[in-house]
C-alpha cells in the first residue's frame, strides 16, 4: 500500500530516464541534455518518482513537474535538431541551408568544396563526404539555353526581317506574242506601277536585219511609254523598275507587227446595185486606209460567160472615175498598196449590172 508523503516530508526514489543524451537529477533540479526519445520509468508512477524533488503541495509538485517535462522534451528536440541538423520537430526549413541532405552541396556555379559545403550546411565534420556535386542544375541545361535565348540562328531570338526588294513590274499591253496590224504602227507600251518604285527604264528591241537592235531605251516616271514601229516584222520589250540602290526587271515579251495593209472598206456603188443611165460613166469610193501610200483599183466586165479585165490602174486617191462597157455586168475592188509598192490586203468583189 502506498503512502502519500506529507508537506515536510522527502521521498527518495531511483530516477532512470531514457534519452539520446546524458540526464542527470539533484534535489532541486533536473538537467537533460540531447534529445529525448524514451520515458520515465520506475516502480511507482513517473509523478512520484520525479514530484519528490520539487517542493511544495503534491498538487503543485504534479503541476511544476508536468512543466518542467514538457520542457525538457523541448530542450531535447533543439539538441536532436542540433544534432541531425533537422529543425525541432521535423519541420523542414528550405532557406536555412542546413541538414544532411544539403550537407557538402556545392553552389551552383559548381565551385564549392567538400569543406565549404559542410560549413554551408551547418553539418558535422563528414558532412560532404560524398563526391562533389559538379554542378547545379543549370549545368543540364540543353546546349542552344547555354548559347544565348534558344532563339534563330542569329542570336536575337526574335523574327529576322528581311531587306526590302522591288518587284518586278507586270506587263500589260501588248500582250505576249501579240499580233499588231494598226497602221499607223503606234505602239502604246504599258505595265502596272511598282511599290517603291521611283521611275521605269522602258527597253524596246526589233529583229532588224536578223539581230536584235534598240528602237527604244528611255526613262519615265510614268506607266505606259508611245513609239512608233518601223517596218520590221518581230519586236520585244520590257521594262525594270528602280530606286537610287535597286532594280527589277521584268521578262522580255514578244510581239509581231503584220506589214499587210488592211483591206480597204468600200462606199460606191454598193454591192448588187442596178444603172440604167447612160453614157455608162461611173465614179468608185473606198474609205482611207490607215498607212497606205496608194490603191490598186480592179475593175471587170461579165461576157462570154467569163469575167473579163477592164480596169487595173494604181491611184493615191480614195476614188476611181470609169467609163463602162456594155450593158451586162460588172463589179469592183479595190487595194491599198505601200510606199514600196507593197500589195496588202483587197476588199471582195462587190458586183453592179448596167441595163442599157
Amino acid at each position: 500500500m502506498t503512502t502519500e508523503p506529507g508537506p515536510d516530508e522527502t521521498v527518495t526514489a531511483p530516477l532512470r530516464i531514457s534519452a539520446t543524451g546524458d540526464a542527470s537529477a539533484s534535489g532541486d533540479s533536473i538537467a537533460v541534455s540531447g534529445g529525448v526519445t524514451g520515458g520515465i520509468h520506475g516502480p511507482t508512477t513517473w509523478l512520484q518518482q520525479i514530484g519528490v524533488f520539487l517542493p511544495g503541495s503534491l498538487r503543485s509538485r504534479k503541476t511544476a513537474l508536468v512543466i518542467v517535462c514538457l520542457l525538457a522534451l523541448l530542450l531535447g528536440g533543439v539538441a536532436l535538431g542540433a544534432m541531425t541538423g533537422t529543425p525541432p520537430f521535423g519541420g523542414a526549413d528550405s532557406d536555412s541551408g542546413s541538414g544532411s541532405d544539403r550537407a557538402g552541396e556545392a553552389p551552383e556555379d559548381g565551385g564549392g568544396t567538400d569543406a565549404s559545403g559542410a560549413a554551408a550546411g551547418g553539418g558535422t565534420g563528414d558532412a560532404g563526404s560524398g563526391p562533389a556535386p559538379t554542378g547545379g542544375p543549370e549545368d543540364d541545361a540543353p546546349e542552344d539555353d547555354a548559347s544565348g535565348g534558344g532563339g534563330t540562328e542569329d542570336g536575337g531570338g526574335g523574327t529576322t526581317t528581311e531587306a526590302f526588294h522591288l518587284s518586278a513590274p507586270t506587263l500589260l499591253t501588248p500582250g505576249n506574242d501579240a499580233v499588231l496590224d494598226a497602221y499607223p504602227r503606234a505602239i502604246t507600251f504599258t505595265w502596272q506601277g511598282v511599290t517603291g518604285a521611283t521611275d521605269y527604264r522602258v527597253e524596246v528591241e526589233c529583229r532588224c536585219d536578223g539581230d536584235w537592235s534598240s528602237q527604244v531605251d528611255e526613262v519615265t516616271a510614268a506607266t505606259s511609254h508611245d513609239t512608233t514601229w518601223p517596218d520590221a516584222t518581230e519586236g520585244r520589250w520590257r521594262v525594270t523598275a528602280r530606286t537610287a540602290d535597286d532594280t527589277s526587271a521584268s521578262d522580255w515579251w514578244y510581239f509581231r507587227y503584220s506589214l499587210t495593209l488592211p483591206a480597204p472598206v468600200q462606199v460606191y456603188p454598193a454591192h448588187g446595185s442596178v444603172f440604167t443611165h447612160y453614157p455608162r460613166t461611173m465614179t468608185l469610193d473606198w474609205d482611207a486606209t490607215p498607212g497606205a501610200a496608194g490603191y490598186y483599183v480592179e475593175i471587170d466586165y461579165y461576157a462570154f460567160e467569163q469575167w473579163n479585165t477592164l480596169v487595173q490602174e494604181t491611184t493615191p486617191d480614195t476614188g476611181y472615175t470609169f467609163d463602162f462597157i456594155g450593158a451586162q455586168p460588172g463589179r469592183w475592188r479595190v487595194t491599198a498598196t505601200t510606199t514600196d509598192g507593197a500589195l496588202g490586203a483587197s476588199s471582195d468583189w462587190w458586183e453592179f449590172t448596167y441595163t442599157q
